[in-house]
């Protein structure tokens, strides 16, 4: 089964523009995007190239928007498990 996530990066890009949002390139498009229920949500998305990534998103309901955004080397310390972690299992349904 396909996620939410998933199916939305699917839907086509619709008017696509190139603008600039808190110093950075990016590019503007609407999607359209088929919920589970049948219902569409329109959503306006400002994805840089750079980062692959949306950063800032507007529907209907709500609205996110990434900044200060810094680009650069990431500490190491920042991707290892954490002392005393463990693995559970995941539960069965």
């Amino acid at each position: 089964m396909r996620s939410r996530l998933e199916i939305g990066m699917e839907a086509p890009r619709i008017n696509p523009v190139q603008e600039t949002v808190n110093g950075r390139q990016v590019v503007r498009f609407k999607k359209q995007i088929k919920q589970a229920d049948g219902s569409e949500v329109q959503s306006e998305v400002w994805e840089d190239p750079m980062l692959h990534s949306p950063i800032r998103v507007v529907t209907a309901h709500s609205k996110y928007e990434l900044s200060n955004v810094r680009e650069g080397v990431q500490a190491e310390s920042l991707f290892r498990i954490p002392e005393g972690y463990r693995a559970i299992a995941a539960p069965k349904k």
